[in-house]
């Protein structure tokens, strides 16, 4: 697990330095997890640039806050949010993030880290219906936002190569997919 988080902790610095400014890492769906990763973060990005670096979550999961196009707007500030694969919590920050002015999320650049891309994220429902409540709530966020990338990562990734690939609005691997040893 900590070679995983350790791996994106430095794809979100190297994102940071290349003019990303928001960062939601989706950490799987139970507390001990998205509490694991809050804490890596914090001391390997938050803790020694904390000037840089606002966190929405520590402690408590995502709760939204009144300031979103102050927050995002901040050149020089790094938005960072670990947040659960939970409805409600997805929900609350597609809805937080979509609030921001229009011109204010289109300048700034998000980048999404799924950690654990093959627990909740995958959209299990038959193909005539509607996505999963998570997956569509994921599928919201990174499709909606005007610049963003979305990285999955998981050590199990066979759910998520049975994808179908021509459902663009998906989440298929379809730009690349690379083996960590």
């Amino acid at each position: 697990q900590s070679g995983k988080t350790t791996n994106f902790t430095a794809v979100i610095a190297k994102a940071a330095d290349a003019g990303y400014r928001m960062f939601i890492v989706l950490s799987g769906i139970h507390d001990a997890l998205r509490q694991q990763t809050q804490d890596r973060l914090n001391e390997q990005l938050w803790e020694p640039l904390s000037d840089k670096w606002h966190r929405l979550t520590n402690e408590q999961d995502f709760r939204p806050t009144d300031n979103v196009d102050a927050l995002l707007s901040t050149r020089d500030q790094r938005v960072l949010a670990v947040v659960k694969k939970n409805g409600p919590r997805l929900r609350a920050l597609k809805n937080w993030l979509f609030a921001a002015r229009p011109e204010v999320l289109a300048a700034c650049p998000v980048l999404i880290i799924d950690d654990e891309a093959d627990q909740a994220t995958v959209d299990t429902s038959k193909p005539d219906r509607k996505p999963t409540r998570i997956n569509g709530l994921i599928r919201g966020i990174v499709n909606g936002v005007p610049k963003s990338a979305y990285v999955g990562y998981t050590a199990t990734p066979f759910a998520n190569v049975l994808i179908d690939p021509k459902d663009y609005e998906d989440l298929y691997p379809r730009d690349f997919i690379v083996d960590l040893p």
